[in-house]
């Protein structure tokens, strides 16, 4: 997973170190040596396939920057927090979308084959007057960079194309959340940059410079990769200016979209899955070992007397940690496991010290491979 992750992300911006970078950050979650290997081959490969076909050229069209002022400085500050605000909306979006859709088309009994048809249709009308909108946005990125759209319809750009992400998400259409991150930092930043430069009578380092800041810190906050995202705008821009400006709006716009909104858009979709990587690497094993994995089975005579004794019990698809909380709060040394099929017959037998062995198994399995 973390190998596809680097070659996607390195293709689609032309970015190897980036990509690499995306894949330990983001799906990993560590840096571990022997995944060292495997991933950056995957990455620089991801990026040469890329530009066999596609050529050298970057993603984006950056435009040269000006040179920095005083007023950059309070500048990049407050962009940060609009950039927050726009990665919280973002999130928000992209996790209840698909929430509300699903509730009210089993209300109103809409089957599943009809729900992209219907999206199309409103995507369709929303890109009407402002086409823009409509893909993965790489063209209209590049317009924001170069500071070619006026104030108010970027505003639009940035109203429509949560609207418009929101419905592709909410009617299982294929579209991802990397560009539409970019593409909204991007309007937020050429906005913000065109904003300011009225106030000051352009002594500023201009949109396009406001524009990469913009982008970096909305997709870096709303995808929970601020390294990666500094390193893409470092590689598309080879501006050292830019890319620390962007690594301090991406820190500031990250700290308060992981307070605000309860974690990132990958948080999010994992913790609907049933694990919650905030809590930490040891909670998380707690969440993906199986009873069934480390029970004793048991048959016959002895599983019916387990049975007939009115012991707490467990099922063998529970968790480790609702095993070690059950026998820790009832004080007991064991408990019988049952399967969840048919008559909910004994299966097996787990003791709490078997419990505490598998998990103190997945911890060091899990410490060694950081460090291997």
């Amino acid at each position: 997973l973390a190998c596809g992750a680097a070659a996607a992300v390195a293709a689609s911006f032309n970015a190897p170190i980036a990509g690499a970078l995306f894949a330990f950050e983001v799906v990993l979650g560590h840096y571990a040596l022997r995944s060292i290997a495997p991933v950056a081959i995957a990455s620089v490969a991801g990026a040469v396939v890329s530009r066999i076909h596609l050529g050298a050229t970057p993603a984006f069209t950056v435009p040269a920057m000006g040179a920095a002022s005083a007023w950059d400085l309070p500048g990049v500050f407050l962009l940060s927090l609009a950039a927050a605000a726009i990665a919280i909306a973002f999130v928000q979006t992209a996790v209840f979308a698909p929430r509300v859709v699903a509730q009210q088309a089993e209300r109103w009994r809409i089957p599943l084959w009809a729900l992209p048809p219907v999206g199309g249709i409103g995507i369709g009308l929303l890109a009407l007057p402002m086409p823009e909108i409509l893909g993965v946005g790489y063209e209209a990125t590049s317009n924001a960079l170069g500071g070619e759209y006026v104030l108010v319809f970027l505003i639009g750009l940035i109203v429509m194309k949560l609207v418009a992400t929101g419905v592709t998400l909410g009617f299982r259409f294929g579209g991802g959340v990397f560009s539409p991150a970019l593409y909204l930092g991007a309007m937020l930043g050429a906005a913000f940059g065109t904003a300011i430069g009225f106030v000051t009578g352009g002594e500023t380092a201009g949109v396009p410079f406001y524009a990469v800041v913009g982008m970096g810190a909305v997709a870096g906050a709303a995808l929970g990769a601020p390294l990666s995202t500094t390193l893409i705008v470092f590689e598309l821009t080879a501006n050292y200016e830019a890319s620390v400006a962007v690594l301090v709006a991406v820190s500031i716009a990250t700290v308060l979209t992981q307070s605000l909104a309860g974690g990132s858009i990958f948080q999010k979709q994992i913790l609907r899955h049933g694990y919650d990587l905030s809590r930490g690497q040891s909670r998380v094993l707690l969440q993906t070992i199986r009873v069934r994995d480390i029970m004793s089975p048991i048959e016959g005579a002895e599983a019916d007397m387990d049975a007939a004794s009115g012991a707490p019990s467990l099922f063998d698809d529970d968790y480790l940690g609702k095993a070690i909380g059950l026998m820790s709060a009832e004080s007991l040394d064991g408990a019988v496991v049952r399967s969840r099929v048919g008559d909910q017959d004994v299966v097996g037998w787990l003791t709490r010290a078997d419990a505490h062995a598998a998990y103190a198994r997945a911890l060091a399995d899990a410490h060694e491979e950081e460090h291997l």
